[in-house]
This record gives structure tokens, C-alpha cells and sequence, in this order.
């Protein structure tokens, strides 16, 4: 699943409607699987906690989804060669 948001707020709410939805329906999203990017002007900045299922999720700059990847930065970059 991708989520995407214009600010840390928003995709904090995002999280929350899944977790939500997980409880409900008997699904744990797993936290250590997840990560999070940033793509703008001020993407290698410390950002706010994301938190799923009470647990942080970490930041990285670059991830694989689906045998893509992706590179975050001032634009998001994608990688299809691998």
C-alpha cells in the first residue's frame, strides 16, 4: 500500500484510519516493514514522528515497491531497470 500526502499531519490521520481499519477487520500492518519519504525542497530535513501501530516508522531515501524503485529527493525518481 502507498500512502501519499501533502504534510505530516495528514498522513499521521492516514495511518490512523488503517490502524483503525486493521482493528476492526483482524489485520496488523507491520510497522518494521513500512517506511516513509519526503519529496520537496526540504527532503534530507528532520521530520515529525510518523507512528503506525504505536511504533515510529522509519525515513529512508529510497525504497523498493513491486520490483520498483523509488528515490526520494527535491523530485521523486524512479527506477525500473531492477
Amino acid at each position: 500500500m502507498v500512502l501519499l500526502s501533502a504534510s505530516v499531519a495528514s498522513l499521521q490521520a492516514m495511518h490512523n484510519i488503517c490502524d483503525d481499519y486493521g482493528c476492526k477487520h483482524n489485520i496488523l500492518f507491520n510497522s518494521k516493514k513500512s517506511v516513509r519519504s519526503k519529496i520537496c525542497s526540504k527532503w534530507s530535513s528532520a521530520t515529525d514522528c510518523i507512528k503506525l501501530n504505536n511504533e515510529d516508522i522509519k525515513w529512508v531515501s529510497s525504497c523498493k515497491y513491486v520490483g520498483v524503485v523509488f528515490i526520494a529527493g527535491l523530485n521523486l525518481h524512479v527506477d525500473c531497470s531492477q
